[in-house]
Parts: structure tokens; C-alpha cells; sequence
């Protein structure tokens, strides 16, 4: 983002530099620029000061269920060596996996002692990475659709019900000259009436859980609100045929039949 990326001149006998994430540039500088600004990590002894030579997005790690890491610091290898380090390989036009063997005798060529312990592509490491979260995923999603399930039947029998026991108030109200389109009116609205609060009640928990798992897993996209429209339009029609169906088989019924069954 800003500054200059290591070259060849940052040696092991050359000052010490470091380009750092942007997080970490906005809470040691605030609004200032950090080019040219000095670091060191805290330990015993005399602090070692490095000179801040760029700045970089915010990255994440192999973690994907993690957040980005906000504080992040780049060194050279030649001033700061590790005992292990992870080297990525772009290829274009084949497949990563057959070049496995031509990686393998370049790193041999460079340090025939050196080991090479993992050698995969990356496709396969954030696989196994997410492993577990598509597990989680899976097992939501089936909870979820058991959740669905058992709501719309619970919904369907209780307003079929509902609608049901007002059989003889449906056979009264088309003795006394009501119409058939009156009586579906005054069903239907009832109905849909009751579904519509229990929806708007179940969404507001449904974006309540979906802060809540987003803040244990922020890789998991919980905002899917083409997801939650369909399922509470799914909800709506199941109470729309509750109502309906039991009004029109209860208008067919002979008003004088029902008011004998009351």
C-alpha cells in the first residue's frame, strides 16, 4: 500500500527492516505515516530496532475460520532466519501437481541437504483447512432443513385446526347470505395474520444467531438473506393452504348440517 518491498540490498549486515499490516500501522501511528518509523519486539537485552520500510493489507493465515490478524510484520529471511519456511509456487497453464518432482530438484539444487516436508497444492491445504467448518456447515444445514420442516408441519396443523373448529361459524355465516369469497377474506387474513407475526419473531432471532456465529466463525457467511426470504415465504404459502383448504372444504358443507352438529 505504501513504501517499498524488500531487495536484494536487505542483507544480514544491512539495518534491520520490516514492512508491516495496515491494522498494525493504524494502531501504533494512528493517522500518521509509519515509512521511516522504527519498531522492536519487546524481550531481554537491549531492544533491536527495525526501520518500517512499507505497509500491506491485512492478510489471513490457513486458519480460514479465523479473522485476519490485524498485527502482522514481515522481515527479510537474511536478517530474521527460520528453521522452517513455507515457500508458494504459482504455476499457470498445468496442473500444481505435476510439477511436484521439478519443485522438489529445484530445492535440491539450490540445498541438496535441505528437507522439503510438505509439498502440496494449495487447493488441497485450505481443504484440509476447512474440513472442519464444511462438517459444521453440514451438519446446520440439515439441523436447519429438520427446523424447516418441523415448522411448516407444525404450522399447517395448527391453523388447519384452527380453521377447522370455526366449521360451524363458516356454515352460519353462509346461512346468514355470506359469500364464499367473504369467508376465504376472513380466514385467509386471520391466518396469515398469526404466520406473519411468528415469521417476523423468527427472523429476528435468525439474524440474532447469525451475529452470534458469525462472531465464532467469521468465515462462515451468515447474512444469506435470499436464504431467509425463501424460507419465510415457504412458511407464508404453508399457512396460506392451512387456511385455505380447510375454509373451502368447510364451505362446502351444508349450513343446516352444521348448525345441527352444533
Amino acid at each position: 500500500l505504501r513504501g517499498r518491498a524488500f531487495t536484494d540490498a536487505d542483507t544480514a549486515t544491512s539495518p534491520k527492516v520490516a514492512i508491516i499490516s495496515e491494522g498494525l500501522a493504524r494502531t501504533l501511528f494512528m493517522s500518521g505515516d509509519p515509512i521511516g518509523r522504527r519498531i522492536a519486539q519487546s524481550g531481554p537485552g537491549a531492544p533491536a530496532w527495525t526501520d518500517i520500510i512499507g505497509v500491506v493489507s491485512d492478510v489471513g493465515s490457513l486458519d480460514l475460520a479465523a479473522a485476519p490478524t490485524r498485527f502482522q510484520v514481515y522481515q527479510p529471511l537474511s536478517q530474521e532466519p527460520r528453521s522452517t519456511v513455507a515457500i508458494a509456487v504459482r504455476v499457470a497453464g498445468v496442473a500444481p501437481t505435476s510439477l511436484l518432482d521439478a519443485i522438489r530438484r529445484a530445492i535440491a539444487a539450490l540445498e541438496p541437504d535441505l528437507a522439503v516436508r510438505d509439498l502440496t497444492p494449495v487447493r488441497a491445504t485450505f481443504d484440509r483447512t476447512l474440513a472442519d467448518l464444511r462438517m459444521i456447515n453440514t451438519l446446520l444445514g440439515a439441523f436447519a432443513a429438520l427446523g424447516l420442516g418441523l415448522a411448516a408441519l407444525g404450522i399447517y396443523g395448527v391453523i388447519a385446526r384452527t380453521v377447522t373448529q370455526r366449521t360451524t361459524e363458516i356454515g352460519l355465516r353462509m346461512a346468514l347470505g355470506a359469500r364464499l369469497a367473504d369467508v376465504n377474506r376472513l380466514i385467509l387474513g386471520a391466518g396469515i395474520r398469526l404466520a406473519a407475526v411468528g415469521i417476523g419473531l423468527g427472523l429476528v432471532g435468525a439474524f440474532g444467531l447469525a451475529r452470534l456465529l458469525g462472531s465464532i466463525l467469521p468465515a462462515m457467511h451468515t447474512n444469506g438473506a435470499l436464504v431467509l426470504a425463501g424460507c419465510g415465504s415457504l412458511l407464508v404459502a404453508v399457512a396460506f393452504a392451512a387456511c385455505y383448504l380447510p375454509a373451502r372444504r368447510a364451505s362446502r358443507i351444508d349450513p343446516q348440517v352444521a348448525l345441527r352438529a352444533e
